[in-house]
């Protein structure tokens, strides 16, 4: 009980690390932010950004390291507002071509590290896997999964 008590203070800590993080980004356009990470066994925090960090961040993770919480901060291929654009295009895409609800993509997640975009898709033919891949420039990173399964009523 007392590993668990510690761990959570730990996991208190460096999200409060990330709330100091977030605040001191411009979040009306495309500043570069991507994502965050926490890494509970290292006590860690890494920022992926893309393109020059601005100043008053590295500021902000200055103050988190001197708080005894390491800070990574690593350059991202893309930002969290390109990722959006990618599942945007891709979604726009299939109901364009009318895929049928079983073959589309399930979910969608932008990759921790801004590398692309996590699909999990009902579908992985290959017409299928190219249209999606056409529809945007950000690499797709597709795994096969069920569709959900309505509890009750319908999927629409």
């Amino acid at each position: 009980m007392a590993y668990a008590a510690y761990s959570q203070r730990k996991q208190a800590r460096l999200t409060a690390a990330c709330d100091e993080l977030l605040p001191v980004r411009e979040t009306s356009d495309d500043d570069g932010y991507t994502s965050v990470a926490i890494d509970l066994d290292k006590y860690s925090v890494t920022l992926y950004w893309r393109g020059p960090v601005p100043s008053r961040v590295q500021e902000a993770a200055e103050r988190v390291r001197r708080s005894g919480i390491t800070v990574h901060v690593m350059s991202a291929r893309y930002s969290l507002v390109e990722l959006q654009a990618a599942v945007d295009a891709v979604i726009s895409d299939e109901r364009r071509r009318s895929v049928p609800q079983g073959l589309r993509c399930i979910s969608f997640s932008p990759a921790v590290d801004g590398s692309g975009v996590d699909i999990v898709t009902g579908s992985l033919d290959d017409e299928l896997v190219e249209a999606r891949r056409h529809a945007t420039a950000v690499p797709l990173h597709m795994t096969l999964g069920e569709p959900p399964v309505a509890l009750s009523g319908s999927l629409k």
